[in-house]
């Protein structure tokens, strides 16, 4: 494998439990890691409208998750509550690792060759949505493209929250030098990320996962960033890889 000519660093910013299998990657291959999550990941107490959506789950043609943590936190509170899931029922991941996540509790779901809202809607399995009922399950305060556009196309959507993201704040850590490598995966986390630093933000690389999240960081004035194409580790390890020949 090669190896970098100088020890360069890079900051991962994923939540708790996310971060290590990449972490242990790059520095087998040279790099100095930094482990900063940037939001912290909760359980979110279901509203009375969402108690009714877990109720009736069973009456849903489809589920879609978003996340990873859409699995973790809705698929034991749907198990809790039925013996069996519904055999009917398709479901749908936004990407290949929310589709891993679900497969360990023996789900096999559908998902794009690419990762993100835009791919999943291009899929076979939306093409005829009349009188279709879907469930998103996703975080506090995800997008509403999904929704719409499934509407749009006939189904009757609802949601279900499982859970909330909340910033964190690093106060008396060392600050991250202008030649780290930055990571972000979601807006969230490039928010959090922004308010941690210190320094000008048209200094630092970044990498993210899709082109929305590449032009909001470019809004906020990072003109240094490289979209990896998917949020995986894989995705994620090849984009900083290629980040090498800037910082040596």
């Amino acid at each position: 494998m090669t190896r970098l000519k100088m020890r360069a660093e890079v900051l991962l910013t994923r939540p708790k439990g996310e971060n290590e299998k990449l972490a242990k990657r790059l520095t087998k291959s040279g790099w100095e890691v930094i482990i900063r999550p940037m939001v912290k990941i909760e359980k979110r107490e279901a509203s009375k409208i969402e108690i009714n959506i877990v109720d009736r789950f069973e009456s849903f043609d489809k589920v879609v998750f978003v996340s990873k943590n859409a699995v973790r936190y809705f698929i034991p509170m749907i198990k809790e509550k039925l013996e069996f899931l519904p055999s009917s029922l398709k479901w749908v991941a936004i990407g290949r690792g929310t589709a891993d996540e679900l497969e360990k509790s023996n789900i096999l779901a559908e998902f794009p060759e690419r990762a993100g809202t835009e791919s999943l809607l291009e899929m076979e399995t939306f093409r005829d949505l009349k009188r279709n009922k879907i469930l998103i399950v996703r975080g506090q305060g995800g997008r509403e493209l999904l929704a719409k556009r499934l509407s749009e196309l006939g189904a009757e959507v609802s949601y279900l929250e499982a859970y909330r993201r909340k910033p964190v704040h690093y106060r008396n850590a060392k600050k991250i030098s202008a030649h780290t490598v930055l990571t972000s995966t979601s807006l969230e986390i490039l928010k959090s990320l922004i308010s941690n630093l210190s320094g000008s933000l048209e200094d630092y690389s970044l990498v993210v996962p899709s082109p929305r999240i590449a032009k909001k960081a470019e809004q906020f004035c990072f003109s240094k960033v490289l979209n990896s194409d998917g949020a995986s580790d894989q995705k994620l390890y090849s984009a900083i890889m290629s980040m090498r020949e800037s910082l040596t």
